[in-house]
């Protein structure tokens, strides 16, 4: 994908993109890595998500007419308490005002979910002083927890949201609008202020001064040490929350509002629907997720880093006109001249600048680069197809992951298929066992293929050091080699009879190379090489070699027969093996 050719292909999908009316510039918060400086896309964060246990916390928010009684507020994140604007209740959720006894002596009141006293207070004795639906609690003001930035506009009251969850926390919660994109979207419908707290970086701004400079991470433990020295922090807990993360440094990922490039992706759908019902994506996996739910809702494919495929789109700074140009030529087009480019990246790019020919303004590239994935999803019209291949083969989260994308973009510029087979074969995850590398010094490409293809862990052990009862089906397959050629002189007598063992043989090599034919036409390549498998292994080995050993020399006809059809069937799984027995035996 390095190569101008590449590139230039790339910048033709994003052409047609643009000319389908796919393409759309917003405003809006996506999930940021502070270290890299970018948002990433829903797939490239579907690949950095890491379950860890995660801090969270009620605190005391008291009541501005009555200061005796807080609401018991959850927040999933005390990180972002700071930025608090607002608390979010379920108008049709049942409250309760409740009193209980404080450990260091005298009461207080709280107010909370009905639903939620139980598994807060747990068999503390607590006494209800009034129940009422959560819309009488709109409006009702609160004291803040932080006063670092002041509010341009109406802040610290309860607000109605009836996605508000009573499923965990206290059934009133925190709401911070500059920290993730549901606080943000009521905070538009309420009019509500929103506190940026955090720098691009992922720290505390410094207006935040007692934390300034402090990634986000790191500084929790202060906040909630600051709340409980102030009486405002109730109790916190730890649970295991699947925490987004880059999938190129490991930092933990933040939402942040900005400018991005997306694609429309309902039209995708279909066609991606259809090729899951037709194929097997994933042969060797249980429960995998079909194509579609993988789909994000719309693709963030603009990155805010300086390598990569740069962004082919100009624009207007005084008549916002957006040209998307899909070559050279194009590009010189544009700009009305001829253009000397030795270098398609964005440092060279983003030096050139022309009028717009609409209104004599300035043309200048939008910042940024393309997500990787559309890069890779770009291959098949990179290689000039532009229509539906035979089969596509991958491997690991990465490789399901590249199909999608190459399935997305074939169903949105073509309404087709990428391929007619997706094949998917998973990989050992780190530190489970050896690496691929590893696999080919010690063993071999069929004895790595194979282990793939029947979905299990790599070989640890050379074939010299494996146990016989731990041998594999190539080794079987090695050892029938051997006996051949211990006997290639040796002819069975022309009258010996037929045996019923050797028939036996012969019929169930039939009908194994009649199911693993079936399966191999339905894409099922796990289960072919099962089935295959499970031949060698259980009857040529388990029962035919065993039982005809002591008569080896005149059932050698029949191994070569059996060696002629496995030599055929076996050469998609272990072509180098396959090959080997043919040229010597057959």
């Amino acid at each position: 994908t390095l190569d101008d050719d590449y590139l230039l292909a790339v910048w033709e999908v994003v052409k047609a993109l643009s000319e389908k009316d796919l393409l759309y510039a917003e405003e809006r918060m996506a999930l940021t890595c502070g270290r890299c400086d970018t948002p990433l896309s829903e797939w490239e964060i579907a690949l950095g998500r890491q379950e860890a246990e995660q801090a969270t916390a009620y605190v005391r928010m008291p009541l501005v007419e009555d200061p005796s009684t807080s609401l018991l507020v959850w927040s999933p994140a005390p990180w972002m308490l700071p930025a608090n604007s607002a608390v979010a209740a379920n108008p049709d959720e049942t409250f309760v005002i409740v009193e209980h006894e404080l450990p260091e002596g005298g009461k207080e009141k709280l107010i909370l979910a009905r639903s939620r006293v139980e598994a807060v207070f747990g068999p503390t004795k607590v006494r209800v002083y009034e129940s009422f639906k959560g819309q009488h609690l709109k409006g009702l003001r609160y004291r803040p927890l932080f006063t670092f930035l002041l509010p341009e506009k109406p802040a610290y009251f309860v607000v109605m949201d009836s996605e508000a969850s009573t499923a965990q926390g206290s059934g009133l919660l925190s709401l911070a609008p500059a920290c993730e994109p549901h606080a943000a979207a009521l905070a538009g419908e309420r009019g509500l202020p929103s506190f940026e707290i955090l720098a691009a970086d992922g720290t505390f701004r410094s207006e935040i001064l007692p934390w300034r400079g402090i990634h986000f991470q790191a500084v929790e433990p202060l906040i909630l040490q600051d709340l409980d020295g102030r009486g405002l922090l109730y109790q916190v807990e730890s649970q295991p929350q699947s925490v987004p993360t880059c999938r190129y440094c490991g930092t933990q990922l933040h939402y942040r509002q900005g400018r991005g490039w997306y694609l429309r992706m309902e039209q995708a759908r279909p066609a991606l629907e259809a090729l899951n019902n037709r194929t097997l994506i994933q042969p060797n996996r249980e429960g995998s997720a079909p194509l579609t739910a993988c789909l994000p809702g719309d693709w963030l494919i603009s990155r805010e880093r300086g390598w990569g495929v740069p962004l082919p789109i100009w624009e207007c700074s005084q008549c916002a006109a957006r040209h998307v140009p899909g070559s050279l030529d194009e590009l010189a087009q544009l700009a009305g001249r001829a253009l000397k480019i030795n270098d398609l990246h964005a440092s060279t790019l983003d030096r050139l600048q022309f009028p717009c020919p609409a209104c004599g303004g300035r043309l200048q590239r939008a910042a940024g680069v393309l997500d990787e994935w559309l890069e890779l999803g770009a291959l098949p019209f990179y290689l000039g197809t532009g229509q539906a291949g035979r089969t596509a083969c991958a491997g690991g989260e990465d490789g399901y992951l590249w199909l999608i994308a190459m399935s997305t973009l074939t169903a949105l510029l073509t309404g087709q298929e990428c391929s007619y087979q997706a094949l998917f074969s998973p990989l050992n995850e780190p530190d489970s066992g050896p690496d691929l590398l590893e696999t080919l010094r010690k063993q071999s490409a069929d004895a790595l293929r194979w282990s793939l293809c029947l979905g299990q862990s790599l070989p640890r052990t050379s074939e010299a050091e494996a146990a016989p009862a731990g041998k594999t089906a190539l080794q079987v397959l090695r050892e029938v080699q051997a006996i051949l050629a211990a006997h290639e002189d040796e002819k069975a007598p022309a009258d010996r009879p037929a045996e019923a063992l050797d028939a036996w043989l012969l019929s169930r090599l039939g009908a194994a190379a009649a199911e693993v034919t079936g399966a191999m036409e339905q894409g099922d390549v796990g289960e072919a090489t099962r089935l295959l498998d499970r031949f060698i292994l259980d009857e040529l080995d388990g029962w035919y070699l065993r039982l005809a050993r002591p008569q080896t020399s005149a059932t050698a006809p029949t191994l070569r027969k059996a060696v002629q059809v496995l030599s055929a069937i076996l050469a998609p799984f272990a072509p180098f093996l396959a090959e080997e027995l043919f040229q010597k035996l057959v």
